[in-house]
């Protein structure tokens, strides 16, 4: 029988952790701590390497590819332009090199925060509450616009690390007129050079999905060379025993 858990030593909680038993709250360690982990996390990351970038107007893009149920409105935000006429704006030092082909992927859940304005259709009233715009009677409202912010990482031209690639895009969406449509308005990108100072109150949990999304990218990125490696063995494969089998 295993001891009460009132007797167990403390090799017997660190082996929990190193099995995988236990997992460790970010927002237990100490400010400098955190701030070292993630930063070497990100510093061991070779973004030149990594797969699942795409430039950033595909990134902002959105497409259902025409498909629609019958009798059912097209949701207008399943299909978003973004227009190359849309000036970035960079909202502090180091933000300034982005460009629509500038090369990005996702390293948060989803979005870091979303606002949904919704319109009502004979009045013009406006909600950003989903239950109040939900109840309008008929002809109800429509989605005006949204906007989301997401934290991502880019790709650089030079051989820096993640960690000086990090960055939020802050953009708002609105409905095209008469159009089952959006397309991007503004869009404002910042760099992350202090993790905790600009996330607040959020930075474990947002430093605990980057680390998540890292992680799966590293993994899918570590699939796709290793079938790219196999492929290859093959060919090699074919090849010497095509050059052994021939003269001149």
């Amino acid at each position: 029988m295993t001891s009460d858990k009132a007797d167990r030593s403390e090799a017997r909680e660190l082996l929990d952790y190193a099995l995988g038993k236990k997992r460790v709250s970010l927002k237990e360690l100490k400010p400098e701590e955190f701030d070292d982990l993630l930063r070497g996390t990100l510093y061991d990351v070779d973004l030149r390497e990594l797969r699942g970038f795409k430039p950033l107007k595909e990134f902002l893009a959105r497409n259902s590819g025409g498909n629609f149920v019958v009798g059912q409105v097209p949701n207008p935000s399943e299909n978003v332009n973004c227009h190359v006429e849309l000036a970035i704006r960079p909202t502090n030092q180091g933000a300034g090199s982005f460009t629509f082909q500038t090369h990005v992927v996702s390293v948060c859940r989803g979005v870091l925060s979303q606002d949904t304005i919704y319109r009502k259709y004979e009045s013009g009233e406006e909600t950003n509450d989903w239950k109040v715009a939900h109840n309008w009677s008929h002809p109800g409202g429509y989605i005006k616009s949204i906007r989301q912010r997401v934290l991502v990482l880019r790709r650089p031209n030079d051989h820096t690390r993640a960690d000086e690639n990090l960055f939020e895009l802050d953009y708002q969406i609105e409905k095209v007129p008469d159009k089952h449509e959006m397309q991007i308005v503004s869009l404002n990108v910042s760099f992350v050079s202090n993790f905790r100072a600009h996330f607040g109150n959020k930075y474990a949990s947002v430093g605990q999905y980057v680390i998540w999304q890292i992680s799966s990218l590293s993994r899918s990125t570590l699939s796709a060379l290793k079938s790219q490696v196999e492929y290859f063995d093959a060919q090699v494969g074919l090849l010497e025993k095509l050059s052994n089998s021939i003269i001149e």
